[in-house]
């Protein structure tokens, strides 16, 4: 399951550099909007990617649930996890401005959920990826 597990986090995380390539030429200003069915579509992928990391660290997890409660790093990641979700619902309801207006066009209270947003997935996945690395 483990091999799955690492699989998934492998596709899921070419999908998120591509759509952050996707989100930095928005922001450089190479492109002016972003087409709202990629979007859509790379946003659902990722999700969908989520939750299988989610739904095959469960099954690592059931058999030794005693020994993963116990680890500090385990509830650490999980953690990240949970804010993975949190943040994946956050950018859901702000993809759309990138669809609908420039990066350039928007005030400094516009752009500072944007980026916030992409810095806590960022690091959210980093951090997820790196404690599970010390879990296995």
């Amino acid at each position: 399951m483990k091999i799955v597990h690492l699989s998934i986090l492998i596709c899921t995380a070419i999908i998120i550099l591509f759509a952050d390539e996707q989100g930095f030429a928005w922001m450089r200003g190479k492109v002016s909007l972003l087409d709202p069915r990629r979007m859509r579509w790379l946003h659902r992928l990722m999700w969908t990617g989520l939750a299988g990391m989610i739904v095959t660290g469960l099954i690592q997890f059931l058999p030794a649930y005693e020994y993963y409660l116990a680890e500090p790093t385990f509830i650490m990641k999980m953690c990240f996890v949970g804010i993975l979700v949190f943040n994946g619902i956050l950018i859901g309801r702000l993809q759309h401005i990138a669809t609908e207006r420039p990066f350039a066009s928007l005030s400094t209270a516009e752009k500072m959920p944007l980026l916030a947003s992409g810095a806590i997935s960022t690091i959210g996945w980093v951090s997820a990826a790196l404690i599970g690395y010390f879990l296995i």
